[in-house]
């Protein structure tokens, strides 16, 4: 999936998941948060999420922010 975000846009809520998931910034700027702490992000930038990772974003830059986002929806997880 590739999200985008237009300045001063951001996800709704923290969320978290059950499984490892990546995303890799193609565009823009802002600011991710995982596991309690926000940090900067820019083009080429790549975050790893371990699963269960709170996580969120808040695009900052003056141009929209578009990152590449990947999890492994086809696994099976034991709960």
């Amino acid at each position: 999936n590739i999200f985008t975000f237009e300045p001063g846009q951001s996800l709704p809520v923290v969320e978290t998941h059950v499984m490892e998931h990546g995303l890799y910034f193609l565009q823009g700027k802002g600011l991710y948060y995982l596991d309690g702490q926000w940090m900067e992000v820019e083009k080429d930038d790549f975050i790893w999420m371990g699963p269960y990772c709170p996580q969120s974003f808040y695009a900052t830059g003056p141009v929209a922010s578009k990152y590449l986002y990947y999890k492994n929806v086809n696994r099976d997880i034991v709960i």
